[in-house]
């Protein structure tokens, strides 16, 4: 029953639009109150998600601090708590009305608007959206350009960061991860293992740097090459494998 408690403590008063231990007769509504409004608040003081809704014909003459928070009616099946997505100020909702009190509002969807597709608004958003209609499945976006968009056709799926950084597998299952330059300057790729690094390749491997290559092991051993009988390159005269001259005393390298 806790969880029911905390329903109806959400809702601020008790309702009958869940199941209960003991069902409580209820006429059945005559007409289903669906409603229709645009966010003036998001900022819930409990930080659980409501929001405050202007809700066209019904809350049009209220003073914000008068409308009551809207709950969200979860659409995740995913956990028990479902995902969590505060909406964005001025976002149009649609939802109902719990048990058909005005004074209940529930909001469970994004209304359609023409203008979100655009090409006129966003021609960037709209060629995303249209670019392999109707394959084209943006999975989620956030208004700072942060996209997650998968082809259902080719089975292709990209996230973009809205710095640009792309993490993108082909239909072909390719993974390319790729940076980007925007005003923070070049975006960088650090990769931090707490255990062991293993990288095993069928084909070739080539490392390219328009900088420097720089190698190091703090504590242990470098070790090139499958030569069985390794031995610490400062004894040898040049590197087997650049033929580069080694450094006198250097005793971590071994080839």
């Amino acid at each position: 029953m806790r969880d029911i408690d905390q329903f109806r403590e959400l809702m601020k008063g008790k309702t009958n639009s869940i199941n209960t231990d003991q069902i409580i007769p209820k006429a059945p509504s005559k007409e289903l109150k669906k409603w229709t409004g645009i966010v003036v608040n998001n900022c819930d003081p409990d930080k659980i998600g409501r929001v405050q809704v202007k809700i066209y014909g019904y809350y049009d003459d209220l003073a914000i601090n008068n409308i009551p928070w809207a709950v969200p009616d979860v659409q995740s099946w995913t956990s028990t708590k479902g995902n969590f997505v505060v909406p964005e100020l001025n976002t149009i909702l649609r939802g109902y009305f719990d048990n058909g009190d005005e004074m209940k509002p529930v909001y469970d969807s994004l209304a359609f608007n023409s203008a979100y597709t655009s090409k006129e608004g966003d021609f960037f958003e709209w060629y995303t959206r249209t670019e392999d209609y109707p394959h084209t499945m943006v999975l989620f976006q956030t208004d700072q350009k942060d996209y997650l968009v998968m082809n259902k056709k080719t089975g292709e799926i990209a996230f973009t960061h809205h710095t640009g950084s792309v993490i993108r597998i082909d239909s072909d299952g390719n993974l390319d991860i790729g940076t980007s330059i925007y005003s923070g300057g070049a975006a960088n790729m650090n990769v931090n293992v707490s255990g062991n690094v293993n990288i095993n390749s069928f084909g070739n491997t080539t490392l390219s740097a328009m900088g420097n290559v720089d190698i190091r092991s703090t504590t242990g051993k470098i070790t090139l090459g499958n030569n069985p009988m390794k031995q610490p390159v400062c004894n040898v005269k040049n590197c087997y494998i650049c033929g580069a001259l080694h450094a006198v005393g250097n005793t971590q390298v071994e080839a």
